[in-house]
């Protein structure tokens, strides 16, 4: 008997078996590359946020410890900058701190705050809405939190 052609070649379920093993593979690896992609996100937002910390340490410590203090901790003076950064939206309360005349006191947009005890909360937003946070309490203590259902829980 003679051959027709070249039977080479796969069978149509050998190509089947295969791209089932494909979405398998798939349906594994995906979730964890995205996962960690926003857990990369969150990180160098943390970092944003990191940045700003030495900045406010340092104006609270040079204005609020000694008198005369006629400064004030401002964003600008600290060339410290509210707004998009690397496709997060950063807001810091307050915006300013300025020192009243007694030793020590400072007023907030919030209210009145002591010498060196500040309250800041500075809050990166991505485009989904989901928060960083990093809030410096009246004790100089500085905390971080995200919200609960946020991809970027376990960053801090």
């Amino acid at each position: 008997m003679k051959k027709i052609g070249n039977n080479s070649g796969f069978t149509l379920i050998e190509i089947i078996v295969v791209l089932i093993i494909v979405g398998i593979l798939a349906a594994i690896a995906l979730p964890n590359l995205f996962s960690n992609i926003q857990k990369s996100a969150g990180a160098q937002a943390l970092t944003l946020l990191d940045s700003y910390k030495t900045p406010i340490e340092s104006c609270l410590q040079a204005h609020y410890t000694t008198l005369p203090n006629a400064g004030q901790c401002t964003l600008a003076g600290q060339n410290l900058n509210a707004g998009a950064q690397n496709g997060w939206t950063v807001s810091i309360a307050p915006a300013v701190v300025a020192q009243s005349a007694t030793l020590g006191t400072a007023v907030a947009p919030a209210g009145t705050v002591s010498a060196g005890t500040a309250t800041y909360t500075l809050v990166a937003t991505d485009a989904g809405a989901k928060t960083i946070t990093l809030t410096r309490n009246a004790a100089g203590i500085w905390s971080c939190a995200t919200g609960s259902a946020s991809p970027y829980t376990g960053i801090c």
